[in-house]
């Protein structure tokens, strides 16, 4: 048997072999079975067995709801669903812009409201994405690359747009710029041979069956909602990990229903399954391929480390240790890694690999260094418990040194509603620890008061590790205005800018109060090494500007935005996705990969957060 990932970059088809085991393992027969309809209404070879339906309803209960569900007969490991039921299922539960699909003679054709297709061949079961980028995106995207997720406007309750007094729409945090300065380069068709992935799938006459573990990881349509089936229970939830807020009328939350799952051997179907759909998700996603030397054949790569056949062993412990060490030791991004253990591990269970790259080894201990040197500062809080455990807080978000302010935060995070609220707006300082469009917010309106004596304003991003993109781009835009973000498809070629404003004074317009002019400041930004995916971004997008100083030590890089992912047996990872962000100079665009360099080097991490030290120096530069 042969795989093929249907990349038409050059109109051809790459042909790679598939490992015997994993054929094997499949029980490798015809992948589609077309057959008239049973009085079921089901093809040949499926029938219904009774499930449960787990979700979160909108009073914020966990509900539990028997259901039937499609299996291939005599197994109960795979669940099977319709294409458009899986699509209504996503709607019902909240989510907006999905596609509407037909099935005829020639396949399956899902098109969303904005114009990108999913086509699926009824002769050999290939399906094509017209522009997976967009395809993927929010409902609300001006284009492939548009990963802001906040919706751009105000709304009442009941979902329509508010208009301020010059009958313009109220922005809503982040506003989209003008859109005939943005840029837009549609990248090829990409698409798989899901026969040669072993997935088996089934036809009707007006409808096609496929395992719900492929539709969640390949065709959610920009949905942040997931469906994962395991053990006679289909979870629904919006976040990377099971609900554990909500609970039912029994006081459980999902988390405790998810690893009700025996821990051990997986259904042979199932760990099948779980290995050719990492294998096509990875072909099909997996952003840093090229650098790493993997191309686009993930099942040869994985036999070549000698990673296939304990992957493929019943056993689910022996699956995430193979997964781990995948991610952490071949892969060695720091975007990549199991995040939460499947039920067939058992809660809890975790695995480090135990070789690292020298690479990955040296830039931990360069994280650990300036976590040391900040955790030795006036900048935290330390505790201890009644273990002995030390735990060290960041308590000083924003300062004042003189004419000098600094705003540090660790993580790119937003709490994503709730910011127009005149509660929210009064008490900023109750949410910039966990949120930084309070925080930014709060800096802006300190640093412009009347009478402010401030001149200089100090980002620290020295141990800021990444997270929303949201975020991040509120936090440029802060400093540097209309602010233009740019990433590319290094699969499919594809290349955007798109530009954000931020509406910094939660005032719902957009205006000068809400960014820093450079004219009247001094902007610096100060980074290291721990600096790194969203804490390499902004400082990328700063240098490129002109209009901040960099201070400090080069930063970690990263480029790719992360993809979280589930696989088919529960194990929740996450590794370096499709869109890689860049800067851009003479329309070229850049990977920021290798990281930011300073304008002025700063050698001993005490002295970073050291701040009458660090205000003494900056007053000293030209």
């Amino acid at each position: 048997m042969k795989k093929a990932l249907a990349l038409f970059l050059a109109l051809c088809m790459a042909v790679v072999s598939v490992s015997a085991l994993a054929e094997s393992a499949a029980d490798a027969a015809p992948a589609a079975t077309e057959a008239a309809s049973q009085s079921s209404g089901l093809p040949e070879g499926l029938t219904y067995q009774p499930i449960t339906l787990m979700y979160v309803d909108d009073d914020g209960t966990l509900q539990r709801a028997a259901q039937n569900g499609i299996f291939e007969e005599g197994d109960n490991s795979v669940l099977y669903m319709s294409v458009g039921n899986f699509y209504y299922g996503l709607k019902y539960f909240g989510a907006n812009g999905m596609p509407t699909v037909t099935v005829d003679e020639q396949g399956l054709t899902a098109i969303r409201p904005n114009g990108s297709t999913l086509t699926i061949s009824r002769e050999d079961n290939v399906f094509f994405f017209s522009d997976v980028d967009l395809y993927n995106a929010g409902s609300f995207a001006v284009n492939g690359g548009d990963l802001v997720s906040i919706y751009p406007y105000q709304t009442d309750d009941d979902d329509n747009i508010l208009y301020g007094d010059d009958g313009q729409p109220l922005v809503n945090v982040i506003a989209r710029g003008d859109s005939s300065v943005s840029y837009s380069r549609t990248g090829s068709p990409v698409g798989g041979d899901l026969d040669d992935y072993y997935i088996r799938i089934y036809w009707t006459e007006n409808d096609l069956y496929m395992p719900l573990a492929v539709l969640n990881n390949l065709f959610r349509a920009g949905s942040y909602m997931k469906m994962i089936y395991l053990d006679s229970v289909v979870y629904v939830f919006s976040g990377e990990t099971p609900d554990t807020s909500a609970q039912s009328s029994s006081g459980y939350v999902m988390s405790d229903y998810y690893f009700d799952t025996p821990v051990g051997d997986r259904p042979a179907k199932l760990t099948a399954l779980n290995y050719n759909l990492l294998c096509l998700e990875l072909d099909l996603y997996y952003g840093l391929a090229t650098e790493h030397g993997i191309g686009y054949d993930f099942d040869t790569f994985l036999e070549n480390v000698g990673l296939t056949e304990q992957m493929l062993t019943l056993d689910g412990q022996s699956f995430h240790q193979a997964l781990a060490t995948l991610t952490r030791s071949y892969f060695a991004d720091f975007h990549s890694g199991v995040s939460y253990a499947g039920p067939y591990s058992g809660n809890g269970y975790t695995y480090k690999p135990s070789s690292v790259p020298a690479s990955t080894r040296t830039m931990l201990e360069t994280m650990d260094r300036f976590a040391d040197a900040r955790n030795a500062s006036d900048l935290v809080e330390k505790s201890e418990d009644d273990e002995g455990n030390v735990t060290y807080t960041l308590t000083q978000f924003y300062q004042e040194v003189g004419d000098t302010a600094y705003i540090t935060f660790d993580k790119f995070d937003l709490n994503g509603s709730g910011y127009y609220s005149e509660d929210y707006k009064a008490n900023l300082t109750d949410y910039i620890s966990t949120d930084n469009i309070a925080l930014i917010s709060y800096a802006n309106s300190q640093i412009k008061r009347e009478g402010s004596p401030i001149r200089r304003v100090v980002i620290d991003l020295s141990n800021n590790g990444g997270g929303a993109v949201d975020s991040a781009v509120f936090l440029v835009s802060w400093v540097l205005g209309s602010c233009s973000f740019s990433v590319t498809n290094p699969i499919t070629g594809a290349s955007y800018t798109t530009l954000y404003q931020a509406d910094v004074d939660l005032d719902g317009k957009l205006t000068e109060n809400d960014y820093l002019d450079c004219s009247q400041y001094e902007l610096y930004c100060l980074t290291s090494m721990h600096s790194f995916s969203c804490g390499n971004l902004c400082p990328a997008l700063f240098k490129e500007s002109g209009k901040v100083t960099m201070l400090g030590q080069t930063t970690g890089g990263g480029t790719c935005c992360v993809q979280s992912s589930i696989t088919a047996d529960g194990t929740m990872f996450s590794y370096s996705g499709n869109y890689r962000m860049c800067t851009v100079k003479n329309g070229t665009y850049y990977s920021i990969d290798q990281g930011v360099t300073p304008d002025f080097v700063i050698r001993q991490p005490a002295h970073f957060y050291d701040r009458q030290w660090l205000t003494d120096y900056i007053a000293t530069l030209p």
